[in-house]
């Protein structure tokens, strides 16, 4: 897939800058503090947690939030019993806090404090974060089309998270890195770098048929008077395109797409009332899936189309089972050889299960 030239841009923030401070001996490592969901909205219900690395085993554990002003204020406790049994090895801990919402839009410091035994309250980590009005970076990125064809491009938008409430003060974005990857569960890589904008188109070729899966990290910047220092990464969600070939099946929300996009399935329905429609789509398996009319959890066909082509008589196979009286109307189209076959259910009949082990003689 090859990156596009970027377009657009849009307007607003998300959270970063971090600040080291003092800490109890007790600190090891790097502290860092995420937001949940990562870029809330004012009067959003919002959490934090914290992830660190203690020298023994009596790790903080979440005592409260309190806020005044622009500062929030975490606070945990470690080892508040004073134990000497704690257990002589660093400790990687996680802690969340309960949910909270802020009103105001707007630049906020935020504070992670921990009390130790019975030392003073020592300030572990101070982060800046950003709420925005309009701007929910994590939530943001969409895609013009969930399916094409090899050679038409998609748009991936998303909104600018940076804020400046004032001179030589806020969140700045430094540059966009597209990622994508052949499985949501990845592994992602960079495609590109774009600046200064919102959009990038992407393009295809027959290397991408099948599913693509992209998301887009925002590299944030300090802005002080010195200029946009550091490097705060912010990651946007996972949105999926769905590639078929210049003739192959094309998924959309009333098509099946089975054995790597060779088949194309659709399935039409009528009921005694006159109400008609079309089945609408939901993938199981490469090879399989099935069509709901009437509710999302209502499955009224499952189909699957199997490759025979090893068999003594090379065929493709089609199988469906239902579980409705309406009538159906089946359509199975080998997208290579063009060959069709129809299957029918007449109105007020149980669906009987069909089982074509003779369906397509277009192998390979």
């Amino acid at each position: 897939m090859r990156l596009l030239t970027g377009v657009l841009s849009l307007i607003l923030f998300i959270p970063v800058a971090d600040a080291i401070t003092v800490a109890p001996q007790s600190v090891v490592g790097d502290t860092a503090i995420t937001l949940i969901p990562a870029t809330p909205a004012p009067n959003e219900r919002f959490a934090f947690n914290v992830r660190g690395t203690w020298s023994d085993g009596c790790v903080p554990q979440f005592q409260s939030i309190s806020g005044l002003g622009n500062t929030i204020q975490i606070n945990a406790l470690a080892n508040a019993s004073c134990s000497t049994a704690c257990t002589a090895a660093v400790t990687p801990y996680s802690l969340t806090t309960t949910m909270g919402t802020i009103t105001t839009p707007g630049i906020y410091t935020v504070e992670y404090y921990v009390t130790e035994c019975n030392k003073p309250r020592m300030l572990i980590k101070s982060q800046t974060i950003a709420i925005s009005a309009s701007c929910q970076f994590d939530r943001s990125l969409t895609a013009s089309a969930t399916a094409v064809r090899v050679g038409t491009p998609v748009l991936l938008r998303w909104c600018d998270p940076s804020v400046s409430p004032g001179p030589d003060q806020g969140v700045g974005v430094s540059f966009y890195r597209i990622l994508a990857s052949k499985s949501a569960n990845g592994p992602f890589v960079p495609i590109g770098d774009v600046q200064g904008v919102t959009g990038v188109g992407i393009n295809f070729d027959a290397s991408d048929v099948g599913p693509a899966f992209f998301f887009v990290e925002a590299h944030e910047c300090q802005v002080t008077i010195a200029g946009c220092t550091g490097d705060t990464v912010v990651r946007s969600n996972i949105v999926r395109v769905d590639v078929a070939s210049a003739t192959g099946c094309l998924q959309d929300a009333a098509t099946l797409c089975l054995n790597g996009g060779r088949f194309q399935v659709t399935a039409n329905w009528r009921t005694s009332d006159g109400s008609s429609g079309r089945g609408q789509a939901v993938t199981l398996t490469d090879d399989s899936g099935y069509f709901w009319f009437f509710g999302p959890n209502n499955v009224e066909v499952v189909v699957k189309a199997l490759n025979a082509c090893s068999q003594p008589a090379p065929r493709y196979w089609v199988f469906a089972s239902g579980l409705t009286n309406v009538s159906v109307d089946l359509t199975v189209t080998d997208t290579k050889s063009g060959a069709v076959k129809a299957y029918s259910n007449p109105l007020g009949q149980p669906f009987m299960p069909i089982q074509d082990t003779g369906a397509f003689a277009t192998c390979p």
